[in-house]
């Protein structure tokens, strides 16, 4: 019988070879690839992003650039750690705004994807992709300025000693920002892919599962989005090729999401996602 490690990597190794075109058919410009990555994955649904969980990606990559800006480094002096890279599209971007980047990756299909985007877009020599564990990486000790996770804390927080990895190839400045989903509320269940999550072997997270998790570090949590719920119901029955009749429906919830109040814990119950910030104790 599989390992939960050996059948997670089964299932992304087959999940990234449906994906081995998405970016590389695309363009061979960094500037073009920065702005297609923006709008696609870092923009919220009603503006036009590609994916329902934009607003909190986006969040996230302008925390990161933000605590970036105040190391007073330039990005050629930042190595930043992608927890969970996938087919690398996250990794590039980061490189093509002068960033080197480690990419980890349990998927030895989606670091052969990712290396091949990387050495396309010329920033080959800004990019290291590692097929293995989050739980035993072959980086070095107090290494890393920055961990980034889009969607990837619920794939890992199953694994136990991923905490005391991140903290060991962390420096003692070192921050950290996950973007994902948060499923304390019973109505994020209704509109989740639930057949994915178990293939995947997703979790649902909730406050007490991450701070417990992230206990080695400080740990924040930002909640991002409430109405985006009904996006998911209407893009699950209508499916992605009706967007464009969604989004002015969406452009109304994302409004209102913007009039309620962020720091409470009722918010955070009720949020669909969640930027998660860790910094070093």
């Amino acid at each position: 019988m599989l390992s939960t490690l050996e059948l997670e990597k089964a299932n992304h190794n087959e999940l990234y070879k449906k994906k081995a075109d998405s970016w590389s058919s695309r363009t061979n410009n960094k500037e073009e690839y920065i702005r297609r990555y923006e709008l696609e994955n870092l923009t919220s649904f009603p503006k036009g992003g590609q994916h329902l969980g934009g607003k909190v990606r986006g969040l996230a990559i302008r925390k990161l650039l933000e605590a970036v800006k105040e190391t007073g480094r330039s990005p050629s002096e930042i190595t930043i750690l992608d927890a969970g890279s996938g087919s690398g599209g996250l990794s590039v971007f980061l490189a093509c705004n002068g960033f080197n980047v480690i990419g980890v990756e349990i998927s030895e299909e989606g670091c052969e994807i990712a290396e091949q985007l990387a050495n396309k877009m010329g920033v080959g020599s800004n990019c290291r992709f590692l097929p293995e564990s989050l739980e035993s990486m072959t980086i070095e000790d107090s290494s890393i300025d920055f961990v980034v996770g889009l969607h990837t804390l619920h794939h890992f927080i199953k694994y136990p000693n991923v905490p005391k990895e991140l903290s060991r190839v962390m420096k003692a400045t070192a921050k950290g920002f996950f973007a994902d989903s948060f499923g304390e509320n019973p109505v994020y269940h209704l509109f989740h892919d639930k057949e994915k999550m178990a293939r995947l072997g997703d979790v649902s997270l909730t406050k007490t599962l991450i701070e417990d998790y992230l206990s080695p570090f400080h740990v924040t949590l930002t909640p991002t989005t409430w109405f985006s719920n009904i996006d998911k119901f209407l893009i699950r029955t209508f499916g992605w090729k009706n967007a464009r009749y969604i989004r002015p429906i969406s452009k109304v919830t994302y409004i209102l999401d913007q009039l309620l109040p962020k720091r409470s814990r009722a918010m955070l119950f009720l949020s669909s996602t969640v930027m998660t910030s860790i910094s070093k104790r």
